[in-house]
C-alpha cells in the first residue's frame, strides 16, 4: 500500500508529476518520490489518482498513466480550465504486476508513472493511493 501526495507544485507539459511526500509506504515499492513507481512484488494493484487543478492559463490538462514507457489508454483524464480556478481530476484502474514460481516475486518488475501530457499547470493538490488486491 502507498499513499503519496503534492502539494503547490506546478508541472510542466509532458512531464511525470512528483509525488513529494510519502504518508504510507508499506510493501515493496521503490522511487516513488523521483515520479515513478516500481513494484517487485506480484499481484493485483488497484491505482487511484485525485487532485485540483490550480489553473493559470486556458487549456486542457491531461493526466495519463505509463505503464513500462507504455500509455495506458484507459487512464487518460482530461479537464479543460480557464486561466483561472479549481479543478478537479482522477482516475481509478487495476494493474496486474506477473510472478514466477519463486516466492512470489516477479518475473518482470513494472514502473509506473503519472505524466501531465496537456498543458503546463499548478496542482493544489495531487495524490496517489496504491492498494493490492490479491
Amino acid at each position: 500500500m502507498i499513499e503519496a501526495y503534492s502539494q503547490n507544485i506546478a508541472v510542466n507539459a509532458n512531464s511525470f508529476i512528483p509525488f513529494e511526500n510519502v504518508k504510507i509506504d508499506k510493501g515493496c515499492f521503490e522511487n516513488i518520490r523521483n515520479a515513478s513507481i516500481l513494484f517487485n512484488r506480484c499481484g493485483v494493484y488497484r491505482i487511484t489518482v485525485s487532485g485540483t487543478i490550480e489553473a493559470t492559463e486556458a487549456g486542457d490538462v491531461v493526466l495519463e498513466l505509463v505503464k513500462d514507457g507504455a500509455v495506458q489508454s484507459d487512464t487518460i483524464t482530461q479537464a479543460t480550465v480557464a486561466a483561472t480556478g479549481f479543478y478537479p481530476v482522477s482516475f481509478t484502474t487495476f494493474l496486474q504486476v506477473n510472478k514466477n514460481n519463486s516466492n512470489c516475486c516477479c518475473s518482470s518488475p513494472m514502473t509506473i508513472g503519472i505524466r501531465n501530457s496537456g498543458i503546463a499547470t499548478s496542482f493544489a493538490n495531487i495524490k496517489i493511493d496504491v492498494d493490492k488486491i490479491c
